[in-house]
């Protein structure tokens, strides 16, 4: 389904690592994985709660179609208060995008990713266009819930 997003500014961490494409040693899971670890790290040592809405943004970090490497910054809308200097900020473009609701285990999210890309993208008739790739976590998300569902958004045209 097309949806459109309101530009958001995000603080957060970024970093930069195998993508759920990616043929390396390391899945992007595994990457992904860590990356929020080291945001909601962050977060508790500076007090603040984790039960917010959540952000993944990500593109590439190589020429590979789908990227091998992807920069991905983990975050979330700033409500005051927080100290922004332990923290990098990312915009978020508004645009048009793809949606597609994963809705499974929390272990099986690379698979997720492949099908939203693969698979119900293409079969959308949306045509994709360059931009920032955006997952969405409701304030109520919890990766230890045997079923999991959050948004994955693509850009599309």
């Amino acid at each position: 389904m097309r949806v459109e997003l309101t530009g958001k500014s995000l603080i957060g961490i970024q970093s930069t690592g195998p993508s759920s494409f990616s043929d390396s040693s390391e899945p992007g899971q595994k990457f992904g994985e860590r990356a929020w670890q080291q945001l909601v790290a962050v977060m508790l040592e500076q007090g603040l709660t984790v039960q917010r809405e959540l952000f993944g943004v990500s593109w590439p970090a190589d020429e590979s179609v789908p990227p091998q490497q992807i920069h991905y910054f983990t975050g979330f809308e700033p409500q005051g208060g927080e100290d922004r200097s332990v923290f990098a900020s990312l915009d978020i473009q508004q645009g048009a995008f793809f949606e597609y609701v994963y809705i499974g285990s929390p272990h099986e999210i690379d698979a997720g990713f492949i099908n939203a890309y693969l698979t119900e993208m293409p079969n959308s008739g949306l045509t994709p266009r360059a931009g920032q790739h955006v997952e969405h976590y409701s304030d109520d998300y919890s990766p230890m819930a045997e079923v999991v569902s959050f948004r994955i958004l693509i850009p599309v045209e």
